[in-house]
């Protein structure tokens, strides 16, 4: 299974370019798997190189994963391993699990709440 992903020296440049021009940049989202590549697994390894990206422009890191528990068994990995390096994880339960409907959000209970609150 690949783990590719962006380029980080493109993604640091994008990111300084939107610093410089003061504009409000907060959250950094990555996907696993990431379907736009064909479903590539990204591993803990690689999810950490992101987490240092975003605390280098602190940056919250949401990993977003529809097939999320799918990546662990192709990649041979704990779930809290490849989600140990997000500010809050998610997994939608009706991908991969085949359940009719549902999602799971992992974070403080604060931010929990927030989310309650948009949702």
């Amino acid at each position: 299974m690949q783990t590719k992903g962006f380029d980080l020296h493109q993604l640091d440049d994008v990111l300084a370019s939107h610093e410089r021009a003061q504009a409000k940049v907060a959250l950094l989202v990555v996907e696993n798997t990431y379907n736009a590549l064909g479903g590539t697994c990204m591993s803990s390894l690689r999810l950490h190189d992101y987490r240092q990206m975003a605390d280098a422009h602190q940056l919250k890191l949401h990993a977003d994963g529809a097939r999320f528990l799918n990546a662990c068994v192709a990649l041979a990995s704990g779930p809290a391993e490849l989600a140990e390096h997000a500010d809050f994880p998610s997994f939608y339960l009706s991908k991969g699990l085949a359940a009719p409907f549902g999602s799971v959000l992992v974070g403080s209970e604060a931010f929990i709440e927030r989310a309650r609150h948009y949702k």
